[in-house]
């Protein structure tokens, strides 16, 4: 279901509606249920994979912060982490792996690895991230375990960042999730103008774009010079306006709802070096590598000196 379809529209109104016109205790639910409706119009089977992982993330975190020793507390979270790594990394590169094996064995034998016959589940990159997060901090007793298992259900999929993100914190999201916003009209109002804004820049400039970099790229022998260069720089537009389109509608939406997501873009284009360039740019990406795998890697490599900074780059 793309944001920019009639279906998207019509389950975010159906939401809106009906999220303001039940209890606030339930409110959660409304937003569950429209997640599930929003995955299982791609797929029924993401669905039920979806809440598996869910499953398993749910009670070993639970199971972390009931663990009576360091040991087994250890033992759960090494056992959730490996487990969400090991599920991403299947389905992105379990196919791309029998490639190559097929490449370096095919000089000694003559039957070939099958591949494997998968689809890559709908937002499943941005839900392990929320994950693993989410782990870490449990982990780490800087962050309690959800207990209310539909709360957690919700925040791992709430439907308007499952396609593409941002990449949401637990302790920023659940409490909003769990609060069960009121109405707002100044929360509907910006919701609206970002949607907008990000329906523009999604179908007006990246679609527009696209067929242009398209047509290009597809008969680059026909082209040179000038026309490649200025092609060059409509498709970092054209990426920027597709991705951050996408982020606007995300955040539009869920503002409706009257909860705030991390914005992912801060002008980037406007930085005055490469480094604040990718510091605005997929915000929470950059915030969640820095947090969860570069200030981890230094702290524990702090005797290095300045090659703990290098070490975990690399």
């Amino acid at each position: 279901m793309k944001f920019s379809s009639f279906e998207y529209i019509a389950l975010l109104g159906i939401t809106i509606l009906l999220y303001y016109n039940i209890p606030r205790n339930f409110r959660w639910l409304m937003l569950l249920i429209s997640s599930i409706a929003f995955l299982a119009y791609i797929s029924v089977s993401f669905v039920g994979f979806t809440f598996l992982f869910i499953i398993l993330n749910y009670f070993i975190a639970r199971g972390i912060e009931k663990a009576g020793g360091q040991k087994a507390k250890k033992l759960l979270y090494l056992t959730g982490i490996l487990s969400d790594i090991g599920i991403l990394a299947f389905f992105k590169y379990i196919n791309f792996l029998i490639e190559n094996l097929n490449v370096l064995t095919g000089a000694f034998f003559e039957t070939t690895i099958p591949y494997f016959n998968i689809i890559l589940p709908v937002g499943i990159s941005f839900y392990t991230f929320q994950a693993i997060g989410y782990l870490v901090k449990v982990y780490r007793g800087v962050q309690p375990a959800e207990k209310h298992f539909g709360v957690f259900a919700t925040y791992m999929m709430f439907f308007p960042k499952l396609l593409s993100g941002p990449i949401e914190r637990a302790e920023q999201l659940i409490p909003q999730i769990r609060k069960g916003n009121d109405f707002d009209a100044g929360d509907a109002a910006e919701g609206g103008r970002l949607i907008l804004w990000g329906l523009f820049k999604k179908l007006v400039v990246a679609d527009s774009f696209g067929i242009i970099i398209s047509a290009t790229y597809n008969n680059l022998g026909d082209y040179q010079g000038l026309t490649l260069i200025i092609t060059m720089f409509l498709q970092t537009i054209q990426i920027y306006c597709d991705f951050s389109g996408y982020t606007d509608i995300a955040l539009g939406s869920a503002r409706m709802l009257g909860i705030k997501l991390t914005d992912n873009f801060e002008r980037p284009f406007f930085a005055p070096n490469v480094s604040i360039f990718w510091r605005r740019w997929h915000i929470s990406l950059s915030s969640w590598c820095n947090d969860f795998i570069f200030k981890s890697i230094i702290l524990k490599r702090r005797k290095w000196g300045i090659w703990a900074s290098t070490y975990a780059v690399f």
